[in-house]
């Protein structure tokens, strides 16, 4: 009776731990530990899916208006969960490792579909688009 009390509770402890929300990825240790030298902002192409311009709209590579724009991203909270085959994408560009994130300009997320986050109202997406 013991090891069918102890699989059960194992099993729903399992359960519960692989159930769990993802946290937004630009949280991962990695990322905050290494070097960002440029964002860039592509638009999606209206009517088709998944599709955005093949030049970026554009390109951050000043190192304040960098650390402004990653400070913004890390602090985008409100996760609410958001689906759509019409992103807009930016581009993170990392001494090792290019990081793709989806955003209506007003929300981020690392998915298509998924938890998207708050970014603030002026953010540095807008700022550049104006």
């Amino acid at each position: 009776m013991k090891t069918k009390v102890c699989l059960f509770l194992i099993i729903i402890s399992y359960f519960l731990t692989s159930c769990k929300r993802d946290n937004f990825s630009i949280n991962n240790p990695k990322i905050y530990n290494t070097t960002l030298y440029k964002i860039e902002y592509f638009k999606h192409i209206e009517g088709e899916a998944f599709a955005v311009e093949e030049n970026p709209t554009f390109a951050i590579i000043d190192k304040e208006e960098l650390e402004k724009a990653i400070k913004e991203i890390r602090n985008a909270d409100n996760s609410e969960p958001r689906k759509g085959a019409g992103w807009n994408k930016v581009k993170l560009y990392f001494m090792d490792e290019v990081m793709v994130l989806n955003t209506s300009n007003e929300k981020i997320g690392t998915k298509a579909s998924g938890d998207f986050y708050d970014l603030p109202n002026n953010n540095f997406i807008k700022r550049n688009l104006k």
